[in-house]
């Protein structure tokens, strides 16, 4: 008997679960566990030094190639007929380029960084041949004409400065 009512116990109150609505629940997955960093010897270290040395890119070796500068030939008469600088001018040049450069095309003064046949300061102002007579002439023709205008006056000038 004591089984039968037992029987009856437990249908009674597995039936109530039975008819219950269970609900469905989501779990998130836990995110991916970070792996904690072995501890590195000496050898794994130099290893990896040895690795990174290896992936750097290596610059790429460029090749300048050097070319001489042309030769400077002639004469300051040469020069100045070459720059388009008229010969009735040439007197006015003539002292003026000498007293700046001695007709040196590569000079360059010490004390202030002037360059070339006129001494133009910054010497970029002639560009990159300011060692070339002729390209420093004709830049001198401008601007003597520009600042003074005429060779003449630009000796004038001079004289009475010791610069232009």
């Amino acid at each position: 008997m004591l089984a039968c009512l037992l029987s009856t116990l437990l249908a009674q109150t597995v039936a109530p679960i039975n008819k219950q609505v269970v609900h469905e629940v989501t779990i998130p997955i836990a995110e991916k566990v970070k792996k904690q960093p072995k501890l590195k010897t000496e050898r794994s270290v130099e290893v990896e030094r040895q690795k990174q040395k290896q992936e750097k890119p290596k610059p790429k070796k460029t090749q300048v190639k050097r070319v001489a500068a042309k030769p400077v030939t002639g004469n300051k008469v040469t020069w100045m007929n070459q720059a388009g600088i008229p010969v009735s001018q040439h007197q006015y040049v003539d002292y003026i380029i000498h007293k700046e450069s001695s007709w040196n095309p590569k000079a360059i003064n010490p004390n202030g960084g002037a360059c070339g046949l006129p001494q133009s300061l910054p010497c970029s102002k002639l560009g990159q041949n300011w060692h070339d007579p002729v390209v420093a002439l004709k830049w001198a023709d401008t601007y003597a004409i520009a600042r003074y205008g005429s060779w003449a006056s630009a000796y004038s000038f001079w004289t009475a400065n010791n610069w232009w």
